[in-house]
């Protein structure tokens, strides 16, 4: 007969295992899965707040160069429980589970690049009779940077990628400094761009996954998630 204490072991470590496979990122999504990130999401309170951070890295501003602020990777069960918070979705867990199905299930990657002192939305002009010296940076520039996704040492490659700018609305104090106001369509400034890329879900694993980022100037950014401890 098996001793008690050895019993009760087992069966913890049974259920430790169910519980960390049922975390894993998994594609498709069963109804009750999509019943659950839906629920999730509709709750909108600290437990949805926490499930979504795990899906996003906040980076520090670096000594020199464009800051490659944030850096998020959301599965489908993510996207399902932020468009339901943020009430992009429909309007029953029924009706989500049938649209969801529509759809290609991807993975998405979303990039926000902030400009900085010594990356700002003005560069220097090389156009001759230019009497400023300088000309405003192109809205697309993110399209200077390089992106990936690698499990592995594999990289994936994206279905889409595609980006936009990111102004801000500001005037200039007596310091010269820049100070936060009401938006006024005549003082919106260049403050960096937000980018998304999608990736089939399926070519996707539940693993260690590494974003990369590299800027014009040559910094190396990267993002670890760990997709077989997320949903």
């Amino acid at each position: 007969m098996q001793h008690p204490m050895r019993i009760f072991t087992s069966l913890l470590l049974s259920l430790c295992l169910t519980f960390l496979s049922g975390a894993a990122f998994d594609s498709p999504l069963s109804d009750s899965a999509i019943r659950e990130a839906y629920f999730l999401g509709l709750r909108h309170d600290d437990k949805t707040r926490v499930t979504l951070e795990q899906y996003s890295r906040r980076l520090p501003v670096p000594e020199k160069g464009a800051h490659v602020a944030e850096i998020g990777l959301y599965t489908p069960y993510a996207q399902i429980v932020q468009q339901t918070s943020e009430k992009m979705i429909a309007s029953s867990a029924q009706q989500a589970a049938e649209d969801f199905h529509k759809q290609k299930e991807t993975i998405q990657v979303r990039l926000l690049i902030l400009l900085t002192p010594t990356y700002s939305y003005t560069i220097a002009s090389r156009e001759p009779g230019n009497k400023q010296g300088f000309q405003f940076r192109s809205n697309d520039f993110w399209r200077d940077f390089s992106f990936s996704l690698r499990q592995r040492d594999t990289e994936i490659e994206p279905l889409s990628v595609h980006g936009e700018p990111y102004y801000q609305f500001q005037r200039i104090g007596q310091s010269g400094v820049p100070i936060n106001e009401q938006p006024n369509p005549q003082q919106s400034v260049l403050y960096g761009a937000r980018v998304w890329l999608e990736y089939d879900a399926a070519t996707v694993a539940s693993d260690e996954t590494q974003i990369e980022v590299i800027t014009p100037d040559g910094q190396h950014v990267t993002a670890n998630f760990d997709l077989s401890r997320l949903r």
